[in-house]
């Protein structure tokens, strides 16, 4: 009788073993066609429309002419107005225009400086973002400044007194290391 149990375990295990690879290699056809499915619908969804649409053909009259002798008259389409963009306006801020407006609230960082205890020369690292209108949008400070109280000053002075050329598109993710001057209050 043992042996007889052995056996009937045996098979057991075997087809246990063929059941969860067959199991597996469902999942693997599955997921195949899956990826193949999201493939070819990628493809369809980002495929360019017709350039040229069919149009269907109608019967283009010929012109009649008046009986008496004239020539209809036809006013001209008026020309459509080409805007041309404002020379003073360019499509995104450049670096001296970046280097121009933090310029113009040095002493501002510089008694963020002074009021926070810093040492002259004090290097602060602030990342921001300019609005196509020249206002700053976010800005906050680095490491090791990013949440000491020199840190959130210099950044509340970008964000709040910042400006900046306008631009058509502003400019976004702009690292500027700063070099703070100790001045009295």
């Amino acid at each position: 009788m043992p042996d007889n149990s052995r056996q009937e375990r045996r098979f057991d295990l075997e087809a246990e073993k063929r059941s969860r690879r067959n199991f597996m290699l469902m999942i693997v056809g599955f997921a195949l066609l899956a990826m193949v499915g999201g493939v070819a619908l990628a493809l369809w969804l980002l495929e360019p429309p017709d350039e040229d649409p069919v149009l269907p053909l109608t019967k283009v009259e010929a012109p009649v002419a008046d009986p008496t002798g004239f020539e209809p008259f036809e006013e001209p389409e008026p020309e459509p107005e080409i805007r041309k963009p404002k020379a003073g306006i360019k499509r995104k801020l450049e670096k001296g225009d970046v280097d121009r407006g933090l310029g113009k609230i040095r002493p501002a960082l510089n008694q963020c400086s002074a009021k926070h205890g810093a040492i002259d020369k004090t290097l602060v690292t602030v990342d921001f973002s300019v609005a196509a209108n020249g206002r700053v949008t976010e800005a906050y400070s680095r490491t090791p400044h990013s949440n000491t109280p020199l840190g959130l000053c210099v950044a509340k002075v970008i964000r709040d007194k910042a400006k900046f050329r306008k631009t058509k598109e502003g400019l976004g993710d702009i690292r500027r290391t700063l070099t703070l001057r100790r001045t009295s209050l």
